[in-house]
């Protein structure tokens, strides 16, 4: 009887550890300023196409987070007058899209239901976070919702978040300029 009870509370830990593992991920107020655009393709990002930048991102269930690498200003025009990118990328070879580019801003999407965005901001963790009014003025539109930028108490770091709904869809958005410090 105690191996079949320690057996049963074994797994529950597991199936609570697992868990605790799927909502890590959901960090919109910190980032790792040792990011690289390697380490990032290493880790399951990829090329997101129909920009105007060059962007890596991964989707994770609810939760899209992207990249935006900088290049200098001769490598983008390298790049824009050859195919060697658009080759090495359908060769499986995205390390390539890495050459000289550095991680610049970061773009922390999350779906939410219509209960959750809109009590969002009500719960940030105010121990660790400050919840600041929006000082630049936004663009009024249909799908706009609410504007805010969050302060990390620890790191220093302020975000530009927001609450819009387009086509039914509400989302939770916080962007940072990444800085090396």
């Amino acid at each position: 009887m105690k191996h079949s009870i320690t057996f049963i509370f074994l797994i529950l830990i597991s199936f609570s550890c697992q868990q605790k593992n799927k909502i890590d991920y959901r960090k919109p107020f910190k980032i790792n300023r040792n990011l690289n655009c390697e380490l990032l393709i290493e880790k399951g990002y990829a090329r997101i196409f129909g920009e105007d930048v060059m962007l890596i991102g991964k989707k994770n269930f609810d939760t899209l987070i992207y990249y935006q690498i900088d290049y200098p200003v001769k490598e983008i025009e390298n790049y824009q007058n050859s195919t060697e990118l658009e080759n090495n990328l359908s060769n499986g070879k995205e390390k390539k899209l890495c050459e000289n580019g550095t991680v610049y801003w970061r773009n922390f999407k999350l779906e939410l239901d219509s209960v959750n965005a809109l009590d969002y901001k009500n719960k940030i963790d105010t121990s660790k976070y400050k919840v600041l009014k929006e000082t630049s003025e936004k663009r009024k539109s249909d799908y706009f919702i609410d504007s805010y930028q969050v302060v990390n108490l620890i790191d220093k770091d302020t975000f530009h978040c927001s609450i819009t709904k387009s086509d039914g869809i509400w989302l939770f958005q916080s962007t940072i300029e990444i800085e090396v410090k």
